[in-house]
């Protein structure tokens, strides 16, 4: 169990999360999941082996990441 579902907060406190359609109309910045992970890794919130957790929970869920791992995520952002 990882534990970190306040990661948000911890992130982004005082701010408010918006639904798609409205940062769609606004143009406003889209992150990720990835971003938000890589982010709280940076922090030292979670660690790479958490974030691989988190991500293959998210995968079972059949959320679409667009890598297999976190780990690869990582890779990808390193090229």
């Amino acid at each position: 169990m990882v534990g970190n579902e306040n990661l948000l907060v911890k992130l982004y406190p005082g701010k408010i999360v918006i639904p798609k359609p409205v940062y769609d109309e606004f143009g406003l910045k889209h992150v990720t999941t990835g971003d938000i992970l890589l982010e709280a890794l940076g922090k030292g919130y979670i660690t790479e082996s958490q974030g691989n957790t988190i991500w293959a929970s998210m995968l079972a869920k059949r959320r679409k990441l667009g890598t297999s791992s976190f780990t690869t995520y990582i890779q990808s952002k390193q090229k």
